[in-house]
C-alpha cells in the first residue's frame, strides 16, 4: 500500500498533499484544502447485517438510504444528528422535531418507546424491565411468584403499607384519590367524572346537570269537575306533577279555552260500542288541526275497519297532505298492503296533478325493487287519448328519463307503440330546430334500429320533399359507418336515381380479402402492413436500389382488376412529385407500381376492383 504525502512518527500517522507533522496526540490525521475525508459507504440493509460481523463499538459509517453517519456503541446503531433534525433553536429552546424514543417537538413531547422497544406494540399487561439493557417486556407468570415489592409476605398475604391512590395495609385498604385527585380536598357536592382522564371533579348545576327546585312543604288539594279525583300538584310551577288528574269525563263538554291531552298510555277519543261522530274542528271558523308532533320521531296511523277512509271537503276547497315547510316523507300505502289505491276516481272530467309545485320536483312511480307494472292510459277506450309527457310551454329544456335508471341485472326493455302484429303506425315528431330527435347512448353503448328477428323495410327520409340524410356527422370525434354485414352472405345496394353517388375524403374497401405477398427488383425485400389482403392494403419497398414494387395476388383474377394507388409516405409524395413520376401496371395475378431508380422506402396504399 502506498501512501501519498503522508509521514509516519512515532506518535501518529499523518496523509496530507504536502509534508506535515501530524498532531501528537492523534493515531492518524488527514489534513487537505482539496479533498475529504470519504467514509465506508452501504445501505441499510448493509449496515445491520455487515455480512453476519458483529460491528465493534466506535464503527463509523455512512447510511445511502438515510443519508446519514451512524456509529456503532455496543448497544446498537445510533445516528448522527443532523441540522435538519433540529432546525433552529438554543440549548434552552429549540424548534426542530424530536425523534426516537420521544417523539414530538419541545412543548409537546411523546414518550413512545424505551430504549427503542414501542410501547404500543406490546401486549396488555404488566411491565417487566430487564436489567443491563433497559428493554420493558410483559410479565409472565413466573416473573412475580411472591409480592416482592413489600416487606414481607407471600402472593396471598402481605404486611406491607399501600401508598397512591389506595392507602393502608392488606387488612384495612382506603381509597382517597381517583386518579390522583383527592376526594377529600374537593368541595360537598355531586361527582363528574372526565373522560379520556378519568379525573373526578364537582358538577356545576345547570351547566352539568338541569338545576332542581325544591317541592314546597305542602300540597295545593283538586277536586276534579264532573269527574272522581282528587289530586296534589307542585306550588312552585314545575311541570312534574306530585300526584296525576284522573277525571271521568260524561255527558257534552266544550272547553273554549283548548286541552292538552297527554300522557305515556293511549288517548281514546269514542271507543265505545256506539255508533258516534268524532269531528275535530269542525266550527264555522278557520281551524288548525294537527294530528301527530312534527317535534321528534312521531308516528301517526289513521285506520279504518271496512268502511271508507274519505278526505272530503267542500266545493273549491285544498286538501294538502305534507306542510311546505318540512322535508318529511308522505307515504300512501302501507309496506304490507296490498290493496288498490286510486287516485283521481270521479266519473266527471277531472285533473290529476303530480308535482305541479313552483320547485324543482322529482316524481317517482313504481321506484321500488320488486318486478313493478306501471299502466298509464292502458284502458280500452272506444276513441282517441292523447297522453303527454314534458309537454308544457316551457322556457328551459326539458329532460324526460324512460328507462334510465341503472339496470345492473338486464336489458330495460321500452315499447313505443304497439309490438303486436297489428296494423298500427308509431309517429315520433321532434322541433324544427338542430337535432330535434336525437338518439344518443350512454358513452360506449350501442343504438339499434330494427330487432334481431325483424323482416319489415326500415326507411330513413320517405318524404316527398327534398331532404337530407346525415349519417355520422356533427363531432369531432372519429367516425366508423358500416352499411351492410361483411359476415353475412347478403348484398348491399346504394342507389342514387338519376343522381349521382358522391364519396368525399378516403376511400377504404373492407379488407376480408386473402394474402399476398410482396417482391421489387433489385436485391431488396419489400413489406405489407397488417391485414394488406387482395383487396386492399399498404407496400412499402426497402432502402436497395429498385425501379418497381409488385404485389402478387394469391388467386388469378379473371380480367386485370382496376387498381387505385396512392402515396403513404413522405418518400412516396417525393416520387410522385419527380418528374418521371410513376406508373402502375396490372395483370390478373400481380399489380405493379413502376418508378425511376430509387433508394427511398416508400409506402404506396393500394385499392383493388375486380372480381
Amino acid at each position: 500500500m502506498s501512501l501519498f504525502g503522508a509521514e509516519a512518527f512515532a506518535q501518529g500517522i499523518g496523509i496530507s498533499e504536502a509534508s506535515i507533522t501530524p498532531n501528537a496526540n492523534s493515531i492518524l490525521e488527514l489534513r487537505s484544502t482539496l479533498r475529504g475525508f470519504l467514509a465506508p459507504r452501504m445501505t441499510t440493509a448493509q449496515r445491520t447485517t455487515l455480512g453476519g460481523l458483529t460491528p465493534a463499538a466506535g464503527m463509523l459509517v455512512y447510511d445511502t438510504d438515510t443519508k446519514s453517519f451512524w456509529y456503532y456503541d455496543n448497544a446498537g446503531w445510533n445516528k448522527m444528528a443532523l441540522t435538519t433534525d433540529i432546525t433552529s433553536g438554543t440549548a434552552t429552546n429549540f424548534s426542530g422535531a424530536l425523534s426516537g424514543d420521544v417523539t414530538g417537538t419541545q412543548s409537546a413531547t411523546t414518550v413512545g418507546k424505551i430504549n427503542g422497544t414501542s410501547m404500543a406494540g406490546l401486549a396488555t399487561g404488566i411491565l417487566k424491565n430487564t436489567t443491563s439493557t433497559g428493554v420493558p417486556s410483559i410479565a409472565v407468570a413466573g416473573d412475580f411468584p411472591t409480592l416482592n415489592q413489600n416487606t414481607t409476605g407471600t402472593a396471598a398475604g402481605f404486611t406491607g403499607s399501600l401508598s397512591g391512590d389506595v392507602s393502608g395495609t392488606q387488612a384495612a385498604t382506603t381509597v382517597g384519590k381517583i386518579n390522583g385527585t383527592s376526594m377529600a380536598a374537593l368541595a360537598t357536592g355531586i361527582l363528574k367524572n372526565t373522560t379520556g382522564t378519568g379525573i373526578p371533579s364537582i358538577a356545576t348545576a345547570g351547566t352539568d346537570y338541569a338545576a332542581g327546585v325544591a317541592n314546597p312543604s305542602a300540597t295545593i288539594g283538586l277536586t276534579a269537575v264532573n269527574g272522581t279525583a282528587t289530586s296534589a300538584i307542585r306550588s312552585d310551577g314545575a311541570p312534574a306533577l306530585s300526584q296525576s288528574i284522573i277525571p271521568t269525563w260524561s255527558g257534552l263538554h266544550t272547553f273554549t279555552g283548548g286541552i292538552t291531552l297527554s300522557g305515556t298510555t293511549a288517548i281514546s277519543i269514542s271507543a265505545d260500542a256506539s255508533n258516534t261522530t268524532v269531528n275535530l274542528g269542525s266550527g264555522a271558523g278557520a281551524k288548525l288541526v294537527s294530528l301527530g308532533s312534527s317535534n321528534g320521531a312521531s308516528s301517526l296511523t289513521e285506520r279504518v275497519g271496512t268502511g271508507n277512509y274519505n278526505l272530503d271537503g267542500v266545493a273549491g276547497s285544498t286538501y294538502t297532505i305534507g306542510a311546505s315547510t318540512t322535508t318529511g316523507t308522505i307515504i300512501i300505502g302501507g309496506t304490507a298492503q296490498s290493496g288498490a289505491i286510486t287516485l283521481g276516481s270521479s266519473s266527471a272530467a277531472q285533473t290529476l296533478n303530480l308535482g305541479t309545485g313552483a320547485g324543482a320536483s322529482t316524481v317517482n312511480i313504481a321506484n321500488g325493487v320488486a318486478g313493478s307494472v306501471v299502466s298509464i292510459a292502458n284502458g280500452i277506450n272506444t276513441s282517441a287519448q292523447t297522453i303527454n309527457i314534458g309537454a308544457g310551454a316551457n322556457a328551459a329544456n326539458n329532460t324526460i328519463n324512460i328507462g334510465s335508471a341503472l339496470n345492473t341485472a338486464g336489458v330495460t326493455a321500452i315499447t313505443i307503440g304497439s309490438n303486436q302484429n297489428l296494423a298500427n303506425t308509431t309517429l315520433i315528431e321532434g322541433g324544427n330546430g338542430t337535432g330535434a330527435i336525437t338518439l344518443d347512448p350512454h358513452t360506449a353503448g350501442s343504438i339499434i334500429i330494427g330487432d334481431v328477428a325483424g323482416t319489415g323495410a326500415i326507411t330513413l327520409g320517405s318524404s316527398t320533399g327534398a331532404q337530407a340524410i346525415n349519417i355520422g356527422i356533427g363531432g369531432t370525434g372519429a367516425k366508423t359507418i358500416t352499411i351492410g354485414d361483411g359476415a353475412s352472405t347478403g348484398s348491399t345496394t346504394i342507389k342514387s336515381g338519376t343522381g349521382m353517388i358522391v364519396l368525399y375524403g378516403k376511400l377504404k374497401t373492407q379488407q376480408n380479402g386473402s394474402a399476398v405477398t410482396a417482391s421489387e427488383s433489385g436485391a431488396g425485400v419489400p413489406t405489407l402492413t397488417t391485414n394488406s389482403n387482395d383487396i386492399a392494403g399498404i407496400v412499402t419497398s426497402s432502402t436497395t436500389a429498385h425501379t418497381y414494387v409488385r404485389v402478387t395476388f394469391p388467386a388469378t383474377y379473371t380480367n386485370a382488376p382496376f387498381v387505385v394507388v396512392s402515396p403513404a409516405n413522405a418518400a412516396a409524395g417525393t416520387i410522385c412529385g419527380s418528374t418521371n413520376s410513376y406508373n402502375v401496371t396490372t395483370t390478373a395475378t400481380y399489380l405493379q407500381i413502376n418508378m425511376s431508380n430509387s433508394s427511398s422506402s416508400s409506402a404506396w396504399a393500394y385499392h383493388v376492383f375486380g372480381n
